[in-house]
């Protein structure tokens, strides 16, 4: 095969991976355990959980085989990503899809069960197949045993893009000279910048977990509400301030 199948979504699919930190991404150890539940299920001895990228299949965690990357167009995955059910080849070497495969040829696989990725808006970040050297069946029992291994696989996938995410924000934070603060949903400070905290003469460590209106000394009813609004509310809240020094020129003070 010289082109690799492509879904109607890959634009937006690549564009996600690339959002979720995912390009790139090398083996992953905490993934072995599915791995090895996998093979548990399946009764197969070959285990793999890939991202599909623009060109290649890039290996996180794999059992009896040695992979890091390979082509997409020499994959059997790129026939699971096509759809959002589990594929099942249960004989490749008969299959019109994979019969000339030269992956499949050279490591003499002969039956292949994949499940695609999916994260929470339907779009398949990549596979998780088994794989094993003689054609096989897995009833469907195993098959969705396979499904809800690919959900916790997902589920591992995300928490990495929330630490790539908070990285990310943590190092913004630390240099940006812009004011900035990030509150809990009870409206203590969860994170600030020290811009912000300069702008009050303390240490950022002194700032974390204060209240956010007592900081800002918001006593008006009114305001508090349309404040305190954003937590129930999907739209905007705007709220126009003017911001003055008190007498001893360290509080301020907010007022409509």
């Amino acid at each position: 095969m010289t082109t690799s199948m492509v879904p109607e979504n890959e634009l937006e699919r690549l564009n996600i991976l690339y959002s979720f930190g995912l390009i790139g991404l090398g083996k992953m150890p905490e993934l072995d355990l599915f791995a090895e539940i996998a093979c548990r299920i399946t009764e197969c001895p070959t285990f793999i959980i890939a991202i599909m990228e623009k060109d290649s299949q890039r290996i996180q965690s794999c059992i009896g085989i040695d992979l890091d990357m390979v082509d997409r167009k020499n994959t059997v995955c790129q026939y699971t990503l096509m759809g959002s059910n589990p594929l099942m080849i249960k004989d490749t070497f008969e299959d019109p899809r994979t019969s000339s495969n030269p992956l499949i040829q050279a490591g003499h696989i002969r039956f292949y069960a994949g499940v695609p990725l999916l994260d929470d808006r339907g779009y398949a970040l990549g596979t998780l197949c088994v794989v094993d050297y003689h054609s096989n069946i897995l009833t469907d029992t195993q098959l969705t045993e396979l499904e809800k291994l690919a959900q916790a696989v997902v589920t591992v996938l995300l928490a990495k893009r929330k630490q790539n995410q908070a990285s990310y924000f943590k190092e913004i934070l630390s240099v940006t000279q812009n004011m900035i603060c990030v509150l809990n949903e009870d409206f203590s400070i969860k994170e600030i910048s020290p811009a912000f905290a300069d702008s009050f003469d303390k240490p950022v460590k002194d700032l974390l977990e204060g209240d956010f209106f007592e900081l800002l000394n918001i006593t008006d009813q009114q305001i508090l509400t349309k404040l305190k609004s954003v937590k129930t509310n999907a739209d905007e809240v705007q709220v126009k301030t003017v911001s003055i020094l008190n007498d001893d020129n360290k509080s301020l003070l907010i007022g409509t």
